[in-house]
């Protein structure tokens, strides 16, 4: 709404244009609301057309097509932001991400470590860090990375989510309870609820489990992985099949409507193959689940669904 508001005064403020941007995107990449991408896509073209020199307009768009899998693209775009602003840890971060869409962890790292150079009091850089860390295995790295991030924005709900993420990956689940419910604490959101009901059906508390899962729902109905979650919470109760179903075949709906715009995202494909899977079509879970791994074959997300 801040952007929104100086456009509003000023319709030709560039860098409005490309924050608001960026601000879309990041709200797609929460939310998984398509529309929310063709919002940030537009802004984003209206600040390029406005200001063809300025980084941040690249910077968004090569993180939206990294994340789509089209690393040629991401990779193009995120070196005509370099040329133009090469001190931007901006830039730096989003190159991160192009190298973790390619599989290049230790190209990642060392773009993330120049991001956390050039802008040392961002918690952004050390969360990303930390998250590219625990993508790879290294959790001891990884919770210090975003312990970092914490100790930076102590008042911030996604440096205690990803913090809660990787404790649970370290079977510390007293810990990443309390790092979940911080962030809850801070602001509602719906991964986080799910990431909670997540630690609570681990700990063999399925219908505490499908609480969390429903109460993400409930505050984002079109993301398809709340309702995937919310399907592997009844699997697990053991007697909760007929709901089951239900959930899976609506993950499946949002996550094919989702399918459409990122074709290439792995993460995306494979739950949409443990969902068909779950609703006995193996043919069309097999097909996807194997183009999961032949893009990401390292991932043990992948790997494990």
């Amino acid at each position: 709404k801040g952007f929104q508001a100086v456009l509003q005064a000023d319709p030709s403020f560039a860098m409005a244009e490309a924050r608001l941007g960026n601000a879309y995107f990041i709200q797609y990449r929460n939310s998984h609301d398509t529309n929310l991408l063709d919002l940030a896509k537009a802004a984003t073209g209206r600040a390029m057309n406005l200001d063809p020199k300025l980084a941040p307009p690249y910077v968004t768009l090569s993180r939206i097509a990294a994340m789509q899998g089209n690393t040629a693209l991401a990779m193009e775009q995120v070196q005509k932001a370099l040329d133009l602003d090469p001190r931007s840890a901006e830039a730096y971060g989003a190159l991160g991400e192009v190298y973790e869409a390619e599989g290049k962890q230790g190209d990642a790292v060392t773009a993330y470590q120049k991001a956390i150079d050039l802008a040392p009091d961002d918690w952004r850089w050390p969360v990303r860090m930390g998250i590219e860390e625990f993508g790879s295995g290294n959790l001891k790295e990884a919770i210090a990375q975003l312990q970092r991030g914490v100790d930076l924005a102590p008042d911030n709900s996604i440096a205690y989510y990803n913090l809660g993420i990787a404790n649970m990956q370290s079977d510390w689940m007293e810990e990443a309870r309390s790092d979940f419910e911080m962030s809850l604490k801070i602001e509602p959101d719906p991964h986080t609820f799910a990431s909670l009901g997540s630690v609570l059906m681990l700990k063999g508390d399925s219908a505490g489990a499908a609480a969390m899962e429903l109460k993400s729902i409930g505050i984002n109905p079109n993301d398809y992985q709340v309702w995937d979650n919310l399907g592997v919470a009844y699997q697990w109760a053991g007697n909760q099949n007929e709901r089951a179903q239900q959930a899976f075949r609506k993950a499946i709906e949002l996550g094919e409507a989702e399918h459409a715009k990122s074709p290439q995202d792995p993460v995306l494909l494979v739950t949409l193959a443990y969902d068909y899977a779950s609703i006995g079509d193996s043919a069309r879970s097999l097909t996807l689940g194997r183009q999961a791994l032949a893009l990401a074959p390292a991932s043990p997300e992948v790997e494990y669904r």
